[in-house]
């Protein structure tokens, strides 16, 4: 498997996602204003992310600074569809840590895997209308807007508008 490009910038450090992050994932899949989406998740059992890099598939990233996992990306394994080879794109920052360039960070080493050794034709991903700073992320690495569903998902009680986005490679 290709190395990931490792991003060390003001202390921050980009790499694959290792069996011993377990803890650090959980933490940070815990922390309120983190897990924040389409159902209000109760806390988790840090043993849940074990399970869930023992049995990685496609590739997951996290963002550390010092000692500490501070964000987390992953593109599901590449399918084939109409569109070519397809990979579905996920990704989250901690809430004080986010405009930062965490998430830029993240999403640029993603996308070096995806346009190098995957070869992916398309990316796919989803997001809250109401999450400006992602979209414009997103905007910047050339995803475009596919679709607005409207009140689409539950979100703190209410149903909230979301998007697909898709970047393609020409």
């Amino acid at each position: 498997m290709a190395k990931v490009p490792m991003a060390k910038v003001h202390g921050l450090e980009i790499r694959r996602a290792e069996a011993g992050d377990f803890e650090g994932l959980g933490a940070l899949n815990n922390r309120l204003g983190f897990r924040l989406g389409p159902l209000p998740a109760p806390a988790r059992n840090p043993d849940l992310y074990r399970h869930w890099l023992a049995a990685a598939q496609g590739t997951r990233l996290v963002a550390v600074q010092g000692s500490v996992i501070i964000g987390q990306a992953a593109l599901t394994p590449p399918r084939q569809n109409v569109a070519g080879l397809v990979a579905t794109l996920s990704i989250g920052v901690r809430e004080d840590q986010r405009g930062q360039g965490v998430g830029g960070a993240l999403l640029e080493a993603l996308l070096a895997e995806a346009d190098g050794p995957l070869s992916l034709d398309r990316i796919e991903l989803t997001v809250f209308s109401d999450n400006h700073p992602a979209l414009h992320l997103y905007k910047k690495f050339g995803f475009v807007l596919l679709q607005t569903r409207p009140e689409a998902v539950l979100r703190e009680n209410r149903l909230c508008d979301v998007e697909d986005w898709i970047r393609m490679r020409l």
